[in-house]
């Protein structure tokens, strides 16, 4: 899941969606549409895609994707494969492609701005903070 990715399925939806429009409505000749409502539409797709992506993506798997961004101690038996740098760097991008694709972009570039002094750490918990996705305190005590 990235913004690339919500970019294009808002791309295929209007595809749909315009095929849909000349079929119910057949005696239009041309297709016009004006340059600003043609950017507002697209815009409009996008933000409801994102939108819809941010409501029904599993939280459990951004969760999932959170801890994995997190650096990791090398155990017993592990091997660069396992914990390595390549590793580490490909699991942080992964959750920040999905951060950015869920986000609206002002509250992108803040976090973005934001992670630009931080730690890993500090950068997962604040992308947590802005998709309002904190891992539940455990209230056993453990």
């Amino acid at each position: 899941m990235s913004k690339k990715h919500i970019e294009k399925v808002a791309e295929e939806a209007q595809l749909v969606f315009w095929s849909k429009v000349v079929d119910m409505i057949p005696e239009p000749t041309t297709g016009d549409f004006g340059p600003a409502e043609t950017f507002a539409f697209d815009q409009a797709c996008k933000d409801a895609v994102r939108i819809w992506v941010y409501y029904n993506f599993p939280r459990d798997t951004v969760l999932r994707m959170a801890a994995d961004a997190l650096p990791k101690l090398v155990a017993e038996g592990s091997t660069e494969d396992d914990w390595g740098e390549e590793r580490q760097q490909d699991a942080e991008n992964a959750f920040f492609d999905v951060v950015e694709a869920l986000l609206p972009a002002p509250d992108w570039e803040t976090l973005s701005e934001y992670c630009l002094k931080a730690t890993t750490e500090e950068m997962v918990d604040a992308a947590l903070n802005a998709l309002d996705m904190k891992p539940e305190e455990d209230t056993d005590g453990n």
